[in-house]
Formats: structure tokens, C-alpha cells, sequence
């Protein structure tokens, strides 16, 4: 069972565009294993988590021209632990929580339309499925990581080219 409560208020002046934001995600999570020895049950685990998550947002964009744009945005994100999680183990496993940040820029002309996107995020506990030759997976806490990269998308609307073509674009990211 899930519910999330959403607030933000952008707030525009000059150039400038600034959303506060928060979100509230509150998760309660369980399942019902039964693990099963040829026709004999072994055990059944009931494991089952409660998560109640604030989660702030910050996003500044500023206006450089009708088309093109700056950005940078901070946030924290969360992943309620899922069903498989719950039924492998039921201590040592958690949800993940990440500081994420961005900054980039967005183009947007006639034709051609782009963005650039750096971005760091911060788990302070991250999950991951490790798998062995046979195909079992078992989940283990990796503990804090980090992600940094640069995204970059363009798109070409080929209307520009041909009138029959209009309504059809090329997207590369």
C-alpha cells in the first residue's frame, strides 16, 4: 500500500524560475513466503517493511534567451524495498535513499532541439542483485555509492526538410 503527497510552488522573476518542492511518500510493504522442500514446507517468513519518507526539491532555471536555457536541480530520491528484497532476507536489506543533483542546459529552435545534463547522485545505502552462474540472484547492501555522469539528448523535427514529413523527428540520446 502506497500514497505520496506532492507540493511545489514555482516562483518566476526576470529570467529567473525557482521551484521549492516536497514530496511524502508513506509504503508499507510485506510478503507472505512459503519456502517449499520438495513437497514438505520448511519455513514460512511474513517479512515486512514500513517506510515514511520526506523527500525536499530545489530547482533554479535560468532564461538565457527564448530557446535556450540553464538549469540545475537538487532533490532527494527514495526505493521502497521491493517484493523479492522482502522475501530473501528479512534484516540487513533496506529501502535506498539518494542526494541527486543536476545541472545542464536546454536548447529548443525550429528544427533541432537539445540538452545536456550533468549529474551526481549519492546513495547512502544502495542494493544491488548479484547474480550466479545459475541464474539465482541474491541482493546485498553495497552500502553508500556514487553516480556521476553527462547525459546530452538532440531531436531533429524532419518537417523542416519535407512538408510530407511533418509530424516525424530523429532523437539520438
Amino acid at each position: 500500500t502506497a500514497h505520496a503527497f506532492y507540493i511545489d510552488d514555482r516562483i518566476d522573476f526576470g529570467n529567473w524560475t525557482v521551484t521549492p518542492g516536497v514530496r511524502y511518500e508513506a509504503i508499507r510493504t510485506h510478503n507472505d513466503v512459503v519456502n517449499l522442500t520438495g513437497n514438505r514446507i520448511t519455513s514460512t517468513l511474513f517479512p515486512k517493511i514500513d517506510s515514511n519518507e520526506v523527500l525536499p526539491t530545489l530547482s533554479v532555471m535560468y532564461r538565457m534567451s527564448d530557446r535556450w536555457s540553464l538549469f540545475a536541480n537538487a532533490g532527494v530520491s527514495f526505493g521502497p524495498q521491493q517484493y523479492a528484497q522482502l522475501a530473501q532476507a528479512t534484516e540487513g536489506l533496506h529501502p535506498e535513499k539518494a542526494n541527486t543533483y543536476e545541472n545542464g542546459t536546454h536548447y529548443k529552435g525550429e528544427a533541432w532541439s537539445s540538452e545536456l545534463t550533468l549529474f551526481n547522485i549519492d546513495f547512502d545505502k544502495e542494493l544491488q542483485l548479484a547474480r550466479s552462474i545459475v541464474g539465482e540472484g541474491t541482493w546485498t547492501d553495497l552500502g553508500a555509492t556514487r553516480h556521476r555522469g553527462l547525459e546530452a539528448a538532440m531531436r531533429y523535427e524532419l518537417g523542416e526538410l519535407n512538408a510530407a514529413l511533418k509530424g516525424l523527428s530523429v532523437y539520438a540520446t
